[in-house]
């Protein structure tokens, strides 16, 4: 029951902040004591107690003291993040399993001062002990498998001054991120990038122009629609068309999912490695994974869209 409370306010206070740039203020700034400062809150009630008990001015003014403090590190907590603005700027993908990472820019008119900021695929926080001005920030996210991952919750938060009080917001982009497979080497040479022609038959569908460019001889057993009747008629021999390959079909190739061995993650890291390895060579190509088909092309976008559909799959 209670979680299930926490759950539905976590949820209604996220729905909140589920944009890409959000200026702290009074609506949508947290403070509650620190840990430290709910022992502080406590010292000061019992010498409150104390003070009343046995009558001691010096014990109270401990007391009126302690209470000035903690009231002072709320206003002074709150006005440190008042009107700071997060800006989210975007995300950096990676491939498993080093750290992607996502980008903030926070600006301020005044000072802020020994803030925080951690996020969903990274609880230890990043501190930041002075942001003037303007400052951009950068939030890893580590070891994460292959995959596509929501940019989830960022919080700021702040234990100025004096450590009593948290202050703390949140900015929940509505963005993703991918982490691509782990590019492994292709050790089944048939498989390869670049193969031979004979041995690329078996992953490299390759489209015949229709263009006519030489007569052969007629063999036993050819197809009777590859006949030049014209040519028969007035010589009476029969000869075949023959059409020659487009010279761009040796740089076209399709990489095949269901034509490599091993699991899931090792062809998904080995087709990695082909498509890195044919952008290197700005070769043309495909990508087949069953029944999504990415058609051919090549260059930075076609790139991303393979890699991309291979964290998805």
């Amino acid at each position: 029951m209670i979680n299930r409370l926490k759950r539905k306010v976590k949820q209604h206070v996220y729905k909140r902040h589920q944009r890409s740039e959000i200026r702290l203020s009074h609506n949508n700034i947290y403070i509650l004591p620190s840990k430290d400062g709910g022992f502080f809150i406590a010292v000061a009630l019992l010498n409150f107690v104390l003070g009343i008990n046995y009558q001691n001015n010096l014990i109270l003014a401990v007391s009126y003291i302690m209470a000035v403090m903690m009231i002072a590190a709320l206003f002074l907590g709150f006005f440190n993040l008042n009107n700071a603005n997060v800006r989210y700027l975007g995300s950096n993908a990676n491939f498993s399993p080093y750290s992607s990472s996502i980008r903030l820019n926070i600006s301020s008119s005044t000072e802020i001062q020994s803030l925080r900021l951690s996020s969903e695929y990274n609880r230890t926080a990043t501190h930041i002990s002075k942001v003037s001005d303007e400052k951009v920030i950068e939030l890893s996210a580590p070891e994460l498998p292959r995959g596509v991952y929501d940019t989830g919750v960022i919080k700021i938060l702040s234990y100025f001054p004096f450590g009593l009080i948290r202050t703390w917001s949140y900015i929940k982009p509505n963005d993703a991120f991918y982490v691509y497979p782990t590019p492994l080497p292709v050790i089944d040479t048939e498989f390869s990038f670049g193969s031979a022609s004979n041995a690329s038959q078996s992953i490299q569908q390759k489209e015949r122009s229709v263009e006519f460019d030489h007569l052969s001889q007629y063999q036993k057993g050819m197809s009777l629609s590859r006949v030049s009747w014209k040519h028969y008629a007035k010589t009476e021999q029969m000869l075949i068309k023959q059409n020659a390959p487009e010279s761009a079909d040796l740089h076209r190739i399709i990489f095949d999912y269901s034509k490599l061995s091993g699991s899931k993650e090792e062809r998904l890291s080995k087709l990695c490695t082909m498509v890195l390895d044919a952008d290197k060579q700005q070769t043309s190509y495909a990508l087949l994974l069953q029944q999504n088909r990415i058609p051919f092309g090549q260059g930075e976008t076609h790139k991303l869209c393979c890699l991309e559909a291979l964290s998805e799959f």
